[in-house]
């Protein structure tokens, strides 16, 4: 697994921004309501190695994703079906590019994004093909992690409450 400079420098920033139709309606990059945690998945194409694999092992956790109060958002460069419950962008080489999801020629490539409820990255991915890229298990670590904190001061919100 490897971050990639321009995600790199994406953490801690946030999302860069979209609003696209989906499989599932219109969205955007934030979450309006501000309470979910996103994690995007990107896909360059329906034949990429590992992507339905990849996308079938997050399915099977799916418990784990829940109890984190998750979205997991699947982006493709052209078209792209699955008959799994996730929302589906398609058609959106521009994002691969607005995250640094791409080759030196331009060329989309796999990816995976964690972003927080308050709309910052808090990590990505980059790989040749899905198997280089973390485990569901990592992802899940990412997203407890971002939950825990505070966007302007970086304190666990749990510790909020014992100083109050």
């Amino acid at each position: 697994m490897k971050q990639v400079t321009k995600c790199q420098q994406l953490v801690g920033k946030s999302v860069p921004w979209f609003a696209r139709d989906s499989s599932r309606g219109p969205l955007t990059a934030r979450d309006p309501s501000g309470r979910i945690p996103r994690v995007l998945v990107f896909c360059p194409a329906p034949d990429t190695p590992g992507c339905e694999e990849y996308l079938r092992t997050i399915h099977a956790d799916w418990g784990e994703y829940e109890r984190l109060g998750s979205e997991v958002i699947v982006i493709a460069a052209g078209g792209f079906a699955t008959g799994l419950p996730f929302a589906v962008i398609s058609n959106a080489p521009d994002l691969f590019a607005s995250f640094g999801f791409v080759d030196e020629g331009g060329n989309p490539r796999s990816g995976v994004a964690v972003v927080d409820r308050y709309g910052q990255v808090d990590s990505c991915f980059i790989g040749e093909d899905f198997a280089a890229l973390p485990a569901e298990t990592v992802i899940a670590t990412r997203l407890e992690s971002a939950e825990s904190q505070c966007p302007e001061c970086g304190v666990p919100e749990k510790r909020w409450e014992d100083v109050a």
